[in-house]
Parts: structure tokens; C-alpha cells; sequence
């Protein structure tokens, strides 16, 4: 008697009173199993007992591979061998079920750099998960296919098909037309949780630039709220912020670098804008600007190169090497320990030499529009609420201010008529409002002058050529009279 063939099986009694064996269908009808009562009883079945009983149960197919199967069976059983539970003498083909799809997650994968040993860098790790425009960020993985196979009774068993796995698009990511990528559509942070993707925009990190944080390098603005380390880089075509110092680190931005503290440089790192620099302080730093560098306290023992000025109007520059294109503004310039200070001045060979009583009238203006200018500061914020002497005091400045605002553009016009030269293009000069100390090296091209002894400011040193002469001069800003400097060749 066999049980109607199901998905869980049915059993196949043997046609005698006492039967010697069973034969029974497995779970989804894929095998079918032998199971034997003693060892003694086992010995005596044959090859033939068995195929004969699937023989009469008709809608049981087996195949050669499932008698010679069968025949390895019954040899066992002869052997005086009883195995525990059932044996297997006909198989079906089980169905391949398809295995769900998978989402590997590309910038976690990635976070891991390695140098040229196969030692992996721990400077560079993106642990921010910093991704740019276009930047591959999941990888979906489709589900595998799906086979169907063959039960014992002949009939198909099907098989499960594989999932694709959810994935939820964010702001600023996409997928892509095969589905099998998703990218980042803008450049920020890239975030992947509970399925979703998406990129924030804004890099603002909270932490420092450090072994937490790896290297940074990011198509859009970077705000960093606390300290740059030893050794690592933040690199952007656009901004850098700096909330906090940097250490001897490399920053690279395509525009400006401002760093609110300062820059400790211990004579490595490197910061790089293409626009200005600003920062509190430099000490021991390498900095190099197409634009001005602007340092609110000192500069020590750093090397500066600029396109455009170096401004310092109430610090001190000492030690180093200064090159700036437009010039430069100082309070002091060197220290009284005499430490070699260095500043070269590249003149522009397009720009000519501004006569020397317009370049006073410029000048004259220039100093009376920024004094009404710091005088207003006195008022500012509260212009709307002054009332009485104040508020006419207030007025007063506005209007100095308005008329002197007028009269330097006017002079600045006339510099441009006569020369063909900009304000802005205008011969550079070096400004020191009080000290130069001894052993300060000043250079104008290709002519220097050495200060062996200090000079009180304020000054403006700067090179003036006459005829076929040339020579660096020292105009005292009070009285506007220049005295000449000793000079002498640049050591090639």
C-alpha cells in the first residue's frame, strides 16, 4: 500500500504479513527513503524485494543512478551494518531556490586605503564617509536565478525566487538605468541606514581632522570645528574653514583657507589657497596664497609666498622668508634678538613708477579716509538709536567719510591717467607702522638693503627709480620725506 503522493511525503508498506522493511516518500516528495527493522532481517532483502515495490507503486520514477544507489544499499545491509533512521535509495531533483539580492555599501568598503606595501593608512581611512558628484556609493547585488527541479513522482518542484533588495533613494543619490548602482548626485556626506541612502550636502565636522577622521578631500566648502593634526590633509577646490589651529598639516584650497586660531607648522605641512589666507597666527608654517595673507598677531620663522599682500598691521613679522607680489603691511618687522628676517617684494615689470607727489596725494587720503573710518566704529551697530551730541558727531564722520571716499577715487583716477596703472596694480611697497629691528633684509627686484641698525615707523619702504638710476628709499609716513637706503645686488 503506498500514501498518495504530497508535499510531505507518504509511506510505502512492504506486501508481506510481516514486513521486513519500509519504504516512505520524503519532504516535498524528493527522495525516498529505505528504513530496515534489525540487522538480522536487513541481511536478507534483496535489490529485487525493494525495486519490486516501487515497481507496483507505478508513479515512483527511479533511474539508473537510483538503482545502482539501491544496490550499494543492500551490499551495506549484508554486511551486518544497520544504520540509524532511514536510507535514501531514490532522489529527485531538488529545485535551485534563487537567493535574495544584496546591497554592498561601496564608501564603507572603501574606507580602508592601503600605501604601496600593502600597510594600510591610517591618514587616509574615510571614516566621514566623504563622497563627490558622481561617485559610486551602493552596489546592488541582484538576486541569483531561480531553477526549478523534479520530484520523485516525476512532477516539477518548484523553485523560490530570489528578492531584490530594497533600497530607498534619498536626496542627492540616484540609481543608475541598470539599477545596479546607486551614486551620489551631489558632493557631502554619504549615509546609508534602515535601507535609505542619501548625501548631506554640507562637510561640517565636529571633531578634529585626526586619526578619527582620516584625510579629507571634497569637491564643495569644508568646516572643520576643531584642530588639524600632524600629518594629515584637507583638500577642496572651493573653501576651508578651520574653527580651531593646524599643525604641521597640508591644506589645499582652490579658494580662500581661514583658520580662527592659529598655525603651528613645526617647519612641515603646507597651506595652499588660490585666493587669501587669514588666520590668527603662523609660527614655523609654509604658506602660499594667490590672493593676500592676512595674520591678526605675528608670523615667525615661516615661509610666505603671496600674489598678492602680506598683512600684518598689528602684529609682528620676524624670522623666515616673505615673497609677496603687491607688498606688504607690518607693525614690526624683526624682534631685538636680531633674527634674520627676509622680505622680497616682486615688482610687476608692466607697472611704471607712480610720480612721487601723486603717490604722497593718494596716500594722504588713503590714511585721513581710514581714520574717519576707525572713528565710526565708535557708533556702529547703534547709528539707528544715538541721539543728541553723538548723533551729530555721527553724522559728521558719515560725511568726512563720503567726501574722502571721493577724493580718494578722484586721486586714484588721475594715478591711472598719467601712468596707465591701476591702484589696484600699483607699485608694491612695504608699510611698517613702528619698529624695523637690526638684521632685517629688505628685496625689490633684484636690489636689497640691510637694516644694521632699527628705524622707527611709521615707514613705507619701497624702490624708486630716476633715470638710470635705481634705489630703495625710506618714506617717512608723518612728513612724507624719503631717505635713501643703502643697497647693493641680490646674491644670485
Amino acid at each position: 500500500m503506498v500514501a498518495a503522493p504530497n508535499g510531505n511525503g507518504g509511506a510505502i508498506i512492504s506486501p508481506t504479513d510481516q514486513p521486513r522493511f519500509t519504504i516512505s516518500v520524503g519532504p516535498e516528495n524528493l527522495t525516498v527513503r529505505l528504513e530496515v527493522g534489525d540487522a538480522a532481517t536487513a541481511a536478507q532483502i534483496t535489490k529485487q524485494d525493494i525495486m519490486a515495490v516501487l515497481l507496483k507503486e507505478r508513479s515512483i520514477i527511479f533511474t539508473p543512478e537510483d538503482e545502482e544507489r539501491m544496490g550499494r544499499v543492500i551490499r551495506f545491509l549484508r554486511r551486518g551494518k544497520l544504520p540509524q533512521g532511514e536510507m535514501v535509495i531514490v532522489k529527485g531533483v531538488p529545485p535551485v531556490h534563487g537567493k535574495d539580492g544584496r546591497v554592498i555599501d561601496l564608501v564603507a568598503s572603501k574606507s580602508m586605503r592601503f600605501d604601496d606595501k600593502g600597510n594600510v593608512s591610517h591618514y587616509d581611512h574615510n571614516v566621514l564617509r566623504v563622497v563627490n558628484s558622481g561617485m559610486p556609493v551602493l552596489e546592488i547585488v541582484p538576486p541569483t536565478p531561480h531553477v526549478p527541479g523534479r520530484d520523485v513522482f516525476g512532477r516539477e518542484a518548484l523553485a523560490r525566487a530570489g528578492q531584490w533588495p530594497p533600497v530607498v533613494l534619498g536626496p542627492n543619490v540616484a540609481r543608475s538605468e541598470d539599477k545596479r548602482t546607486v551614486y551620489s548626485t551631489a558632493a557631502g556626506r554619504f549615509h546609508y541606514e534602515y535601507g535609505t541612502a542619501r548625501v548631506e550636502p554640507d562637510l561640517k565636522i565636529q571633531s578634529d581632522i585626526s586619526f578619527r577622521t582620516g584625510n579629507i578631500d571634497f569637491e564643495r566648502d569644508v568646516v572643520v570645528n576643531k584642530d588639524v593634526f600632524d600629518g594629515f590633509q584637507v583638500k577642496t577646490p572651493q573653501n576651508v574653514v578651520i574653527n580651531g589651529s593646524v599643525e604641521g598639516a597640508t591644506i589645499e584650497a582652490g579658494k580662500s583657507v581661514v583658520v580662527q586660531s592659529g598655525i603651528s607648522g613645526k617647519r612641515k605641512g603646507h597651506i595652499t589657497a588660490g585666493g587669501d589666507i587669514t588666520c590668527k597666527f603662523a609660527n614655523g608654517a609654509r604658506l602660499t596664497a594667490g590672493g593676500n595673507i592676512s595674520i591678526a598677531k605675528y608670523c615667525y620663522h615661516s615661509d610666505i609666498r603671496c600674489e598678492g599682500q602680506l598683512l600684518i598691521p598689528g602684529g609682528v613679522l620676524c624670522g623666515g622668508e616673505v615673497c609677496c607680489q603687491r607688498g606688504a603691511v607690518v607693525a614690526i618687522l624683526g624682534n631685538k634678538a636680531q633674527n634674520k628676517t627676509v622680505v622680497r617684494v616682486e615688482l610687476d615689470e608692466r607697472c611704471p613708477a607712480i610720480p612721487p607727489e601723486l603717490g604722497a596725494a593718494v596716500r594722504s587720503a588713503e590714511k585721513l579716509l581710514a581714520e574717519q573710518t576707525q572713528a565710526l566704529q565708535l557708533y556702529q551697530g547703534r547709528l539707528g538709536s544715538l541721539r543728541g551730541v553723538e548723533r551729530e558727531t555721527a553724522a559728521q564722520i558719515l560725511k568726512r567719510i563720503k567726501e574722502l571716499t571721493r577724493l580718494v577715487d578722484e586721486r586714484r583716477a588721475e594715478v591711472e591717467r598719467l601712468t596707465g596703472v591701476s591702484h589696484e596694480n600699483s607699485p608694491a611697497t612695504l608699510e611698517v607702522r613702528k619698529t624695523i629691528f637690526p638684521n632685517v633684509e629688505v628685496q625689490f627686484d633684484g636690489t636689497k638693503t640691510r637694516f644694521r641698525s632699527g628705524l622707527a615707523g611709521p615707514l613705507r619702504i619701497e624702490l624708486r627709480r630716476g633715470g638710470k638710476s635705481i634705489g630703495i628709499v625710506a618714506v617717512d609716513l608723518g612728513t612724507d620725506r624719503a631717505s635713501p637706503l643703502p643697497c647693493e645686488p641680490v646674491d644670485d
